[in-house]
């Protein structure tokens, strides 16, 4: 498994969860070195995950 898979795995739960700021969470889980994703681009994967990964 990928760390991509499993940040997105992770992300799944927390999204079933209902964790206060998922957006926050997901650009903090997906940043990777000098790659910083924002707060808006949490709110695009999580919207992508729920729509199509997250099961």
């Amino acid at each position: 498994m990928s760390v991509a898979d499993a940040n997105a795995d992770a992300q799944c739960a927390d999204l079933r969860r209902n964790v206060a700021n998922p957006d926050r969470l997901a650009a903090q889980r997906f940043s990777v070195g000098n790659h910083k994703v924002t707060e808006a681009d949490g709110k695009r994967i999580n919207v992508l995950l729920r729509n199509s990964y997250c099961g």
